[in-house]
């Protein structure tokens, strides 16, 4: 019965991701129809995960949670069919964590990567064939950038990112000579695409992590420099951006420089800063993408730093608390050597400073252990993250309880 029910678990996420890369993020997101198609089939995802996490809950016989669990349950389905500003973002992260808690990610990671790579090679293949359109502009470096049926170049280059990300965890120690090679090609072939720089970053500080642990293992010195490395990522970045947006200055030589680098992030901060403020739980912020600001004839209002969207949008309170739970998350991994994961995750924390997807599970997967946080010990240590004997270990308990 375990079998079955994680095989309809991956099932429901795989067709989630699917839809989501597929319609969400392509020119199909521009015919009603399809977009409002592609958002009852995600919803209609969530809800049965929810329906299940609640089945769960009843066959254990926790009776005495559940009237906190139907209070919880009443005000996500209100937020899932009501929200408009984001808070599903993270109500899905945790929809698809407490879901997938009792299958490997080594598996999960595996029927991403397939179900990611034929969703984004179907939307290429229609949009070189004529079939939809893509969005063909210039860069502020003045080089050619397309999105390739997507609904932005951005969005390419960060499927192509995460699609990488796997590879990386999956073959982190076995990454051969041509596996770098290839890596190499495909931030030149982003650079002349998408001419994304946000992905090109992620990729490379990805590779140097890699690089940086594969070191530290072979000589069997430094794996303390390196783990604090990767714990203080997330903090850093956070308060770095905090900075930005406070300090930003016209008058400032650096910050504008930094800003030109950015291309326009900085300002984009700082302005955000200024109008919205911080708040401990947060507020709706108006965010005008560039291709409807094309379609209305107005001014631009676009947020790409992760860490002052989520900061702006859902408040001090909440952002603590996600960023206590993933640093927990992160200490734990440290401590069993998971480099691998804590590698992917701290990289997507650098890519927050200049893209909102970070905290998103659709773009990044590596957030679905955070479940382990909530687990108890001797669980946690029976789920391994990436250890096959452990794995084994697991399904032989679950034979053995039915």
């Amino acid at each position: 019965m375990r079998i079955r029910i994680n095989s309809v678990l991956l099932t429901i996420y795989s067709l989630y991701i699917f839809s989501f890369i597929t319609i969400s993020c392509s020119q199909f997101a521009n015919i009603k129809l399809l977009n409002t198609a592609g958002t009852l089939i995600q919803r209609g995802c969530l809800l049965i995960l929810l329906l299940l996490i609640i089945r769960d809950i009843l066959k254990k016989k926790m009776i005495k949670k559940m009237v906190l669990w139907v209070a919880i349950l009443v005000c996500v389905l209100i937020v899932v069919f009501k929200s408009n500003n984001g808070i599903l973002d993270l109500i899905t992260v945790f929809i698809f964590a407490f879901s997938l808690k009792n299958i490997s990610f080594h598996k999960i990671i595996k029927v991403d990567i397939r179900v990611r790579s034929i969703a984004c090679a179907l939307i290429i293949l229609l949009s070189l064939a004529g079939l939809i359109d893509s969005n063909v502009t210039y860069s502020n470096r003045g080089i050619w950038r397309t999105s390739l049926g997507f609904n932005h170049p951005n969005t390419l280059s960060l499927i192509i990112m995460s699609l990488c990300f796997q590879w990386f965890y999956l073959r982190f120690y076995k990454l051969k000579i041509l596996e770098y090679i290839s890596m190499i090609l495909i931030l030149y072939i982003l650079y002349f695409t998408t001419n994304s720089l946000t992905s090109i970053i992620g990729i490379s500080g990805l590779l140097i992590f890699n690089l940086l642990t594969r070191i530290c293992k072979k000589i069997n010195f430094g794996s303390l420099f390196l783990s604090t490395s990767l714990f203080l990522v997330l903090p850093s970045a956070f308060v770095l951006s905090i900075y930005l947006a406070i300090n930003y200055s016209i008058f400032d030589p650096f910050m504008v420089a930094l800003n030109d680098i950015s291309t326009g992030r900085v300002a984009s901060m700082n302005n955000f800063y200024n109008e919205y403020g911080i708040s401990l739980f947060g507020q709706p912020i108006e965010l005008i993408s560039t291709t409807r600001a094309s379609q209305l004839g107005i001014s631009t209002k676009v947020l790409d730093n992760g860490y002052m969207r989520l900061l702006l949008r859902f408040g001090l309170l909440i952002t603590t608390i996600l960023f206590i739970l993933i640093m927990k998350l992160s200490y734990q991994l440290l401590k069993k050597k998971e480099y691998a994961l804590v590698s992917c995750l701290s990289t997507y924390f650098i890519v927050g400073l200049m893209e909102s997807s970070f905290y998103r599970i659709e773009y990044n997967i590596f957030l679905l252990p955070i479940v382990y946080v909530f687990m108890k010990k001797e669980v946690y240590y029976s789920l391994e993250v990436n250890n096959k004997v452990a794995e084994h270990r697991q399904k032989f308990k679950l034979l053995m309880e039915k």
